[in-house]
């Protein structure tokens, strides 16, 4: 449970706490998922395009809170997808945190591709 240990502003313990409400909700497959998923992240880039256009990329509070909307939604749509692949999510984010660990202390954090 790594990922616990990091602090975030969105108040991940209460996602978990409360994630039967977004499993509650009649299952999407996966496809609808997806295309619900690759949306909302579009609707995220639409506002970063548009702070950075019109705001000289200085982040409002409107605006912060309309990216807080779209994660909170995405964050719902993984918990299905885990769901609905069978995976433990908590597990997912310590993997990918151990990733990223060992990144740093092997000095391969920059860069790119999968296997540094």
């Amino acid at each position: 449970m790594l990922f616990r240990s990091f602090e975030f502003d969105l108040k991940f313990e209460d996602l978990f706490l409360h994630q039967e409400k977004f499993l509650e909700k009649d299952e999407l497959p996966n496809n609808l998922l997806c295309e619900e998923l690759f949306s909302t992240t579009a609707e995220i880039a639409e506002i970063t395009k548009k702070i950075i256009r019109d705001d000289n990329s200085i982040i409002s509070y409107n605006s912060r809170d309309k990216i807080a909307c779209k994660l909170y939604i995405i964050i719902g749509m993984l918990f299905q997808l885990c769901k609905n692949y069978s995976f433990d999510i908590e597990e997912i984010l310590d993997k990918n945190i151990e990733k990223l660990y060992s990144r740093k202390e092997r000095n391969v954090l920059q860069g790119s591709g999968d296997n540094r």
